[in-house]
């Protein structure tokens, strides 16, 4: 795309301008308190954010000129799933594994005149191998600081550099793709870098979704080819307005990279958005082949090095032989409880759970212990992360099969002479060129083949803040998705010197994606499935491995290349036509075999939700129209896939089977160009719309309420309670009581988890006896676009993994919602009484809403509601007192103050209940599109429609003392087979809600 389109011309801008003065005009003119935030003119968006008065909202959005309100969400940086450690160099064998090294050395490209930007936590741009300088004729040569000095909040409007002193993870991030020194080359070390910083310097630095769409069409405007984000958020969704912009800059050609995310260990559903839009590309993790790192050594015989993790605290290791000693023989398996000083001057094994790092490592320091040395007790990486700076011993952690062997090694004796190696030792795993652990698994909320392609992301060395050490070896999709960005601009490169000058029609993020997809190769499974070497599932690497050297020597268009079958009741087949066109200039023949992959559920046979992943063999058949095919120069031909899904049993429901279609050239001039190339597809065994979101009532992750000091309690005595369980957790949670007296600071808190994502939860307060409905509640009783709950394993510390469940208090009020020109449904019958009949009958509604713009509220901003909700539920779990939500409850219940002209009208408005919503919403969803399993690919710049959420309006009502109970209601998926919504049920025993002063 030219970098005129980029930007809007001096009319175009006018025109905004003009009408964001008349918004602003209008603001004050109807009273309405606001700052503004931020600006946005842009051939993308038009619009403003701002802050103002929640309760203002409503009459913000019936302004003629606004099309949409959209809630500013938060993300949050971390880096609790990253493990980071010392390393040496290892991108040399990296490039080998990925073809780069070839492309380097052979082809002689290196990302020259491509420009790639970075949106993370800025760079440290003084780096010798990122060039050690900023600007013009630098590497890092353009950027934007869009948190200066405000305290990392991305309010900043100072034009500053986007230097990083603190977190390190854009400077890892930037050194993979264009490092370039004597020793240490990136993917591609001639490429410029836009580094747009968007996090602050702490750990739990937040942002909002505005800063994120400022950074992207920052990164747009200024020319960038290639967009790395390798940041996202919880939600398996990706129809919020960051995402959205981020697919249209896609469709204008500009390529877009996301880091798919970190939660393998927590099974299917668990990517992030941006990564799971349509038109980005997301990427997975496999771990380096070789790698090089610190090392236990065991001198007893048989000798034995053991890779250990950089050290969470800032001490260091002496070098010294010492004796090492097993918690376990103390009484002290997890290092929990208080060591005596029995294992002064040694090595202590604990192993990881029940409590955190920091108690262990404050317990065998206090106990004069030389080093704690921490056992994984789950496969895979995991991050140590202590924030306590006065503990003063090293604090490292080792795998789970390393802990066994060294276990096994204790069983002939009670101690073992240990020491930690000086240098790095080279490790070549088992799992080099496979899926990381970590590495989230798919597929989409919508049954979407993400994620889309692997990259190595195991282990990487990189750059790192000069201030920091200079270096350091990290893990995570995050290292990823940057290596892919690099040879995005390497290919980039080579399309600008095969074209030239010539203005291409093309669009070069469709075309990259196409290729880059065509040209990855499915890896096989770590262990053994069913007893069988077979491909890890598409849920976990898309179409697979990246081969480098392909994705720039491909001449072979593929469409489509990656197939969505969606779910299936029946046997019957599905037809798909793949279309093959030949580039060269000369003819191909390819082979083409089909070849199954693993499959994967999480329900058991009955279609209950069982919390562990389960994988096994499932082969669909898929019949060719032809088994060969040969092309001649330019030509393109068609072939018939029919797929029908597996027959074979297995115990179990829900399977999620893929497989591959694998092209391999046959003819004589395989040697001139890619031999192999790759077409995945994937589905789902059963009809989607029946699997719940909600899990059973006799499930022990049902939903239960409790009560905010409950909350407070068992969280502070978390380090205590032992190796304790879910079903634990929930017993000393759960509240029998029922008797809730919110000015005696009880809160009533409901504990959902979902064993889904879904696109709508309710909660209602049902007046017991009557059932009268008393509305949502209010503010996190409407909730959209959800994640799956990940809540496997230990149970984290408060605030590590707020997706482990989510949290709802009960303040005394609700929302009613009202739709002033109710549409006609073909599922339900209303009989509501509309706007005209209103006024028919002597009284102006739009009158009364302008009157009573404090009341009426936008349905979007309840989102906004929630979200500030969490800040302050999280502080007052955190700070062990209620005060903060009490304060919040009192401001809410201040909002309630409406008229009694204002009650009647609401009693002669029908109200909408969760199932209206869910119909409402659904239907919106069906116009969107959202459910469309069309494999066409547009290149054409577009925004989604909106849906006409202007219609419906919310009110919030006090609700006074009484005996209630919540019905909870969530959306189940939506697939082909039914096409409908349906939706999971839960009522709550009842309970007594006292609103008494």
């Amino acid at each position: 795309m030219n970098n005129s389109n980029r930007k809007l011309d001096e009319s175009e801008k006018k025109i905004f301008l003009k009408i964001q003065e008349k918004f602003i005009f209008d603001l004050r003119k109807n009273g309405i308190p606001f700052k503004i935030r931020h600006t946005f003119n842009s051939p993308l968006l038009h619009g403003v954010s701002l802050e103002t008065d929640l309760n203002k909202v409503g009459l913000i959005s019936n302004m003629d000129y606004v099309e949409s309100v959209w809630p500013l969400l938060s993300k949050k940086y971390n880096l609790e799933n990253m493990e980071k450690m010392e390393g040496a160099p290892n991108l040399n064998s990296v490039h080998k594994l990925m073809k780069v090294d070839a492309l380097h050395s052979i082809s002689g490209f290196s990302g020259k005149g491509v420009k790639v930007a970075v949106i993370d936590t800025g760079v440290d741009f003084t780096h010798p191998s990122l060039g050690g300088c900023f600007g013009n004729g630098c590497k890092v040569f353009k950027g934007f600081n869009f948190v200066g000095t405000d305290g990392g909040v991305g309010h900043s409007s100072t034009q500053s550099t986007p230097y990083d002193d603190c977190i390190g993870h854009g400077t890892h991030v930037s050194g993979i793709i264009a490092a370039k020194d004597h020793n240490f080359v990136g993917v591609a070390p001639n490429s410029t870098l836009s580094v747009y910083r968007i996090f602050g310097c702490t750990q739990k630095a937040r942002i909002t979704s505005d800063v994120v769409i400022r950074a992207l069409l920052k990164a747009f405007e200024d020319g960038n080819e290639v967009i790395n984000m390798s940041f996202g958020s919880g939600s398996s969704w990706a129809h919020y307005l960051d995402s959205r912009v981020a697919s249209s800059i896609s469709r204008y050609g500009t390529i877009i990279i996301a880091a798919f995310g970190n939660t393998g260990e927590q099974g299917l559903w668990g990517g992030g958005a941006p990564s799971v839009g349509n038109d980005v590309i997301a990427v997975g993790s496999v771990d380096s082949t070789r790698y090089y790192s610190k090392a236990l050594r065991i001198h007893s015989q048989p000798e034995g090095f053991f890779e250990i993790s950089g050290s969470a605290t800032n001490s260091n290791f002496d070098y010294k032989m010492n004796e090492g000693v097993l918690g376990s023989s103390y009484n002290n398996e997890y290092g929990c409880k208080e060591f005596s000083s029995d294992i002064q001057g040694r090595f202590v094994f604990v192993k990881r759970g029940v409590c955190k790092f920091e108690t262990k490592a404050i317990n065998a320091e206090r106990a004069g212990a030389l080093a704690l040395i921490v056992y994984n007790n789950k496969a895979g990486n995991a991050g140590m992360l202590i924030e306590n700076h006065n503990i003063n011993i090293p604090t490292v952690m080792i795998s789970k099969k390393d802990g066994e062997n060294i276990l096994d090694r204790f069983q002939k004796t009670s101690s073992i002479q240990v020491s930690v190696t000086r240098g790095n030792v080279e490790i070549k795993p088992r799992s080099g060129g496979l899926v990381s652990s970590f590495s989230s698994i798919g597929p989409g909320a919508l049954l979407e083949g993400k994620p889309d392609i692997l990259g190595p992301g195991g282990k990487i060395f990189s750059t790192y803040p000069v201030s920091k050490g200079g270096y350091k070896q990290i893990s995570g999709t995050s290292m990823a998705a940057p290596y892919i960005s690099g040879i995005a601009a390497l290919w980039l490169e080579q399309k600008k010197k095969d074209q030239g000058d010539n203005i291409r029609e093309t669009n070069y993020a469709t075309e990259f994606q196409d290729v880059v997809k065509s040209c990855s190769k499915p890896v096989v499974n770590l262990e053994l499935v069913d007893g069988k070497k077979i491909y890890s599932s598409v849920a976990k690497q898309g179409t697979g491995l990246v081969d480098a050297q392909c994705v720039l020597n491909n001449r072979i268009s593929i469409s489509p290349n990656q197939i969505r079958l969606g779910d299936s009741v029946s046997l019957g087949s599905q037809k798909v036509e793949i279309k093959i066109k030949n580039n060269y200039d000369y003819p191909v023949t390819y082979e083409l075999k089909h070849k199954p992959a693993e499959a994967l559920s999480e329900h058991d046979s009955r279609g209950v939700y069982m919390n562990f992943l389960s994988s096994g063999v499932l082969s669909a058949t898929v019949e060719l129209s032809t088994s060969r095919i040969t092309l001649n120069p330019k030509e393109t031909k068609i072939i018939e896939a029919r797929i029908s899904p597996p027959t074979n049993e297995k115990n179990g429901s829900f399977w999620v089977y893929s497989g591959y279609l694998l092209m391999n050239r046959v003819d004589e001039n395989k040697s001139k160009s890619p031999e192999k190339l790759t077409v995945s597809y994937i589905g789902m065994l059963g009809d989607y719309s029946s699997m719940r979101v909600l899990p059973p009532k006799e499930s022990a992750r049902a939903p239960y309420i409790t009560t905010l000091k409950k909350f407070v309690q068992f969280y502070k005595n978390l380090d205590k309670l032992g190796n304790i369980t879910e079903e634990e957790m929930v017993s000393t949670l759960k509240d029998h009581n029922y008797y809730f007296k919110l000015m005696n600071k009880e809160i009533p808190v409901l504990v959902v988890k979902l064993d889904h994502p879904t696109m709508l939860m309710t909660t209602e307060v049902i007046e017991a006896g009557t059932n009268r409905n008393m509305g949502f509640m209010f503010p996190k009783g409407i909730n959209t676009m959800m994640g799956r709950s990940l809540s496997r394993g230990d149970i984290p510390p408060l605030g590590k993994n707020k997706r482990y469940h989510y949290i709802l208090p009960f303040l005394g009020a609700g929302i009613k919602l009202v739709e002033l020109k109710p549409p006609i449904s073909k599922n339900r019958k209303y009989g509501r009484i509309s706007t005209e009949s209103i006024e028919h009958g002597g009284i102006n509604f739009d009158e009364i809403v302008k009157s009573s713009s404090d009341i009426f509220t936008d349905m979007k901003k309840l989102t906004l509601t929630s979200d500030e909700l969490d800040t302050v539920l999280y502080s007052s779990l955190a700070s062990g007192s209620p005060q903060e939500l009490m304060d919040f409850h009192k401001v809410s219940i201040e909002r309630v103050n409406m008229s009694r002209r204002i009650q009647s009208i609401l009693r002669r408005l029908k109200q909408l209940d969760s199932m209206d919503l869910a119909d409402f919403l659904t239907n919106s969803a069906k116009k969107l599109n959202i459910t469309s399993y069309s494999f066409d690919v547009t290149t054409k710049p577009q925004m989604l429609p909106e849906s006409d959420m202007g219609k419906i309006k919310a009110i919030l009502t006090k609700i006074p003392s009484g005996r209630y109970y919540y019905r909870v209601r969530a959306l189940r998926p939506m697939g082909k087979v039914s096409k409908k919504a349906y939706t999971d049920e839960w009522i709550s025993p009842e309970f007594v809600l006292d609103t008494s002063i």
